[in-house]
């Protein structure tokens, strides 16, 4: 309904809302909106401020003739100026005074005969929008011809609005389906952040609890973003986390900058990713020795250099070493040696990511497979623990 070209015409509840907030606009826009809302009507149903009504202007009947030889040039008439129970005829018949009253009548007649025909106008303009974007069946119960737009109005809410309530539990529903856990990366990333920017923004005014506090609604984007933007959300939080705290952190501002990230990423050239390029999660990483990166490389360069070797990606390049991804934490390690899956892995001088602890704790709420893949190495683990300690 955000065009009134569109062939789609209102026929629904849900489609109300829309259409609704582009009848409110236009109404604004043409100073009808006082006179059309609900809260403005009186104990009949009717404006408070009533609607213009076509002027009545002055006519020289309404004034009595002057007599012969009575000067014009006077401020003031008296009965003696006037013949009784006569009317003038054109405005040379009447008394100074008659005149000026006359001409003032004129004067404020033509001011309300303006007044009214541009509020005319603007009530066809509205009248022609709802013949537009209503679809008939509608227009038939809800648009009695002769009724003043107020009742259209009225009537189209009463038939196709919804309460307070619905609304309510419309912004809810929406939001909850903006943040919904994505089971793939959209297409569309631009579409998916501005269906999100709505569905807050409909949500905040709504009172939705979940939207409330920038705490609550950062730590659920956070979650269903994690999977294709941890980077971003981490560097995110850090720099806002006073604003987020405070409860200032303004969500159109992070949509904003949501956008500038995935267009961003978008563009960025294909090839290997430098050390240093992004932000590390996993301290592991950065703490390995280049004596463990030896041990794992030795035995194999020779044969690293007289074949080519295929990584996870397809690459084919001579010497590239295949991509490790962990399953949980996106890591560039095996599932094995995650230390978030396996935490009596973690080095004891090494700090914990509370952030990405949390993001693979909801993965593993969501994924039954993942979470069953680790309790099966733990299981071998344990077995080989318990195997080398019988010998």
């Amino acid at each position: 309904m955000s065009n009134t070209n569109t062939k789609e015409l209102l026929q629904t509840k849900k489609q109300f809302i829309e259409w609704e907030k582009i009848f409110i606009s236009k109404a604004d826009a043409a100073d009808l909106w006082t006179k059309l809302d609900p809260k403005n009507l009186n104990g009949h149903g009717e404006p408070q401020d009533p609607w213009l009504t076509k002027p009545k202007f002055p006519k020289y009947s309404d004034f009595p003739k002057r007599r012969d030889g009575v000067s014009t040039r006077g401020s003031s008439s008296t009965l003696d100026d006037i013949i009784p129970n006569s009317q003038a005829e054109d405005i040379l018949e009447l008394t100074n005074e008659h005149r000026t009253l006359y001409n003032n009548a004129m004067t404020w007649a033509i001011k309300e005969e303006n007044m009214y025909t541009s509020e005319r106008r603007a009530i066809e303009k509205l009248r022609e929008f709802i013949h537009e974007t209503v679809h008939p069946t509608h227009i038939d119960i809800s648009c009695k011809p002769g009724e003043p737009l107020h009742k259209w109005y009225g009537n189209l809410k009463a038939h196709l609005g919804s309460t307070d309530m619905e609304i309510s539990d419309e912004a809810f529903d929406q939001y909850n389906d903006a943040v919904k856990s994505l089971s793939k990366e959209p297409k569309d990333w631009e579409a998916w952040v501005t269906k999100w920017e709505n569905a807050m923004r409909n949500a905040m005014n709504r009172n939705i609890p979940a939207t409330q506090r920038a705490s609550d609604w950062w730590s659920q984007l956070v979650r269903t973003l994690a999977p294709f933007a941890r980077e971003w959300l981490l560097s995110t939080e850090t720099y806002h986390l006073k604003e987020i705290n405070d409860n200032t952190l303004d969500f159109a501002t992070v949509g904003n900058a949501l956008r500038r990230y995935f267009k961003s990423r978008s563009i960025a050239p294909r090839g290997r990713t430098m050390k240093g390029a992004f932000p590390t999660f996993d301290d592991r990483d950065e703490e390995e020795s280049d004596k463990e990166k030896n041990e794992k490389g030795k035995g194999k360069r020779n044969a690293s250099t007289k074949r080519k070797r295929t990584d996870t990606g397809g690459n084919t390049r001579q010497g590239t070493p295949p991509i490790r991804t962990c399953k949980l934490c996106t890591g560039p390690h095996e599932l094995r040696s995650c230390w978030i899956a396996f935490p009596e892995l973690r080095a004891t001088n090494s700090r914990e990511n509370g952030m990405l602890k949390q993001m693979c704790q909801d993965k593993l709420k969501s994924s039954p497979a993942l979470a069953a893949e680790i309790k099966s190495i733990k299981d071998k683990n344990a077995k080989v623990k318990d195997e080398a300690t019988d010998s």
